[in-house]
């Protein structure tokens, strides 16, 4: 596989973690911004970090993979899947189903992307760990 296209694919998957993290701190400002006070802007800032972690987990696996093209393709592909699912249940919760049980998919769908991630991880250290074993 070329290396340019393994390039791309990670920098356009950088972008779009990035852009996902943005809009996710809005969906959260959006839904959180009738309340007001220290302690329900703390739990906002809970809440953001937490539901952006995924999204640094993709981050961090891409760079720590940066030199394993075939491993870098599967978590970035992985990473393209988690953010598309997200942010399209995201919107679904927040703008067209509204329903008063739609403020747990800031609790759940971030659960949900990290098991993905670890699963992406898993299988991403699997190949690399198989390739240094093939290696002499």
């Amino acid at each position: 596989m070329k290396k340019t296209v393994v390039t791309f694919v990670r920098r356009f998957t950088a972008v779009l973690l990035i852009l996902a993290s943005l809009t996710m701190l809005g969906f959260e400002y959006y839904v959180g911004r009738w309340n007001t006070g220290v302690v329900n802007y703390l739990l906002l800032a809970c809440f953001a970090l937490w539901g952006i972690s995924p999204y640094g987990v993709f981050l961090l696996l891409g760079f720590v993979l940066r030199d394993s093209p075939a491993p870098s393709l599967i978590c970035s592909i992985g990473a393209i899947v988690a953010v598309v699912l997200g942010m399209w249940v995201f919107y679904d919760g927040i703008f067209v189903h509204l329903d008063a049980q739609n403020a747990l998919l800031f609790l759940f769908v971030p659960m949900y992307q990290w098991a993905w991630a670890t699963v992406i991880a898993i299988i991403s250290w699997s190949l690399v760990l198989a390739s240094r074993i093939r290696t002499p």
